[in-house]
């Protein structure tokens, strides 16, 4: 008996059964200095806080950064009320209120930032387009026409389709005045007479002729 044992003791097998039975003790000993670390959760009890928060208190003499300032909407319409214009809360009513200073930095803005895929017209024939990328839907179409100003704020500030969201590159009065500025483009192509003035319209009278008729805008079909 003693021989028996003495040879399973220096059994190849009793080796690597030894060596498996070790080796989780020795990776529970292999943990980084930084896994478990001293941190604050959300709402925790803090010493020397007034309220208790893991929030340190504002320190004296320092300002909360504006909305504006973090890129934040100053406006807070979304869903069905934001698209259809509903919107109490718009810093603008730029549909009734365009300003030409306004436009004139909206039209800056849209050079800079639209015309390679939407031109200076706006119909969507720029030069990124005809160079392999996804033309974009022209202003001048009948859908685009009757959008609110904010849709058109809010597909510059979150993108839409192909087209990527441009809020963390123009800051919000910015975004406002490129829409004013394609609601200009739409109507530079397609004003109702009723919006003309009566000087406007003799003219648009002699240029048509007395026997042809004009064309409004609702009668205009997408291309």
């Amino acid at each position: 008996m003693n021989w028996v044992r003495s040879r399973c003791g220096r059994c190849p097998m009793s080796r690597i059964g030894f060596l498996v039975l070790s080796l989780p003790v020795l990776l529970a000993g292999c943990t980084q200095q930084m896994a478990n670390q001293r941190r604050l959760d959300a709402l925790e009890p803090r010493e020397g806080i007034v309220d208790q928060s893991d929030v340190d208190p504002t320190p004296p003499h320092v300002v909360q950064a504006s909305d504006a300032a973090r890129g934040r909407p100053t406006h807070s319409a979304s869903g069905i009320a934001w698209e259809s214009g509903i919107n109490l809360n718009e810093p603008l009513d730029l549909s009734r209120d365009l300003r030409r200073a306004l436009l004139r930095r909206g039209r800056e803005r849209f050079l800079i930032h639209c015309v390679p895929c939407h031109d200076r017209s706006g119909s969507g024939n720029g030069m990124a387009a005809r160079r392999g990328m996804t033309f974009p839907p022209s202003y001048h179409t009948p859908r685009l026409r009757n959008k609110p100003l904010p849709y058109f704020y809010k597909v510059i500030s979150e993108g839409k389709n192909k087209m990527p969201a441009y809020g963390d590159q123009i800051r919000e009065s910015d975004r406002w005045a490129i829409a004013a500025y394609v609601r200009a483009l739409q109507l530079s192509q397609y004003v109702p007479a009723s919006r003309l003035s009566e000087e406007d319209r003799q003219q648009l009278a002699g240029a048509t002729g007395p026997g042809e008729k004009r064309q409004d805008s609702s009668e205009v079909a997408d291309e």
